[in-house]
């Protein structure tokens, strides 16, 4: 059976649920070879994450954890990033302690200004799009998809979240369609830049366990272009709390073959690798 790793989640540190100690033993306890914490990085907007003293603190405690449970698990540090602001809030020896960061998109530019897409419920992007972008949910789509195409050249991302997030509070089309040419033609040509700067594309159950979707991003269409253009994927759950950790884990894995996918990419302290599906 393929071995259960874990590269996408969070603690109270930001806007996880659980302690990270609390993650790090729930991983362990059932068998995770590898797993990672992935703080979110401040940004201005949305207006999360951490910086400086308590950046330094999450970085110190994850190595204390990676002795405590030196053997038993692998455990890396990573850092889950909004592209737009990637290095204005870490200092050069704080990237240093990460063994591997997120390229997220949780914002999008439009008219002059950074807008916020990702919530808790839908009632806020129902009213971003009113008061944004005039009710139109395509033109939202338009400009999230045209942020997600630009990624910056500095960064060393490991892997690519939840590519299509635009679609979370999306479930059976419920605000646009995502079979039509309005939402597919900025979608692929954000997935078409992404393809050439040959980072995996995460595989995240996410919305799942939290309620909002039935399947992961992305979506299927989308896994079926990254696999016919020899992209690469990643698995991983986004766990918010210590019983998502691993969340529809190997059904993940059986949807990525079903797509024509026969290898993904973990990560290790040795650097990512491929293993069989």
């Amino acid at each position: 059976m393929i071995p259960l790793y874990e590269f996408h989640s969070h603690t109270d540190y930001t806007d996880g649920r659980d302690s990270m100690e609390t993650m790090i033993k729930t991983a362990c306890d059932r068998g995770l070879k590898g797993f990672g914490i992935s703080e979110h990085l401040f940004c201005d907007n949305p207006d999360w994450g951490f910086k400086g003293a308590e950046l330094d603190a999450y970085l110190d405690e994850l190595e204390l954890a990676k002795e405590k449970y030196r053997g038993r698990m692998e455990i890396l540090t990573g850092l889950e990033v909004e592209d737009s602001e990637a290095l204005d809030y870490i200092t050069p020896a704080q990237l240093a302690r990460t063994d591997y960061l997120i390229r997220s998109c949780h914002s999008t530019f439009y008219n002059g200004e950074w807008v916020g897409i990702d919530s808790g419920d839908s009632g806020y992007i129902i009213d971003t799009v009113e008061k944004v972008f005039g009710g139109s949910w395509y033109e939202m789509v338009r400009a999230y998809y045209d942020t997600q195409s630009k990624i910056n050249p500095k960064m060393n991302y490991s892997f690519i979240a939840h590519f299509d997030l635009i679609t979370k509070f999306n479930q059976d089309d419920r605000f646009f369609r995502t079979d039509c040419d309005e939402y597919l033609e900025p979608a692929i040509a954000a997935l078409d830049e992404l393809l050439h700067a040959d980072i995996p594309f995460e595989i995240n159950s996410g919305a799942m366990s939290r309620g909002h979707r039935k399947e992961p991003y992305p979506q299927i269409p989308f896994l079926k272009e990254i696999c016919q253009r020899k992209g690469r994927i990643l698995v991983s759950s986004d766990a918010h709390r210590a019983e998502h950790i691993c969340y529809n884990y190997y059904e993940s894995i059986r949807l990525a073959y079903d797509c024509g996918f026969r290898k993904m990419t973990v990560l290790t302290l040795q650097g990512p690798k491929e293993i069989d599906l």
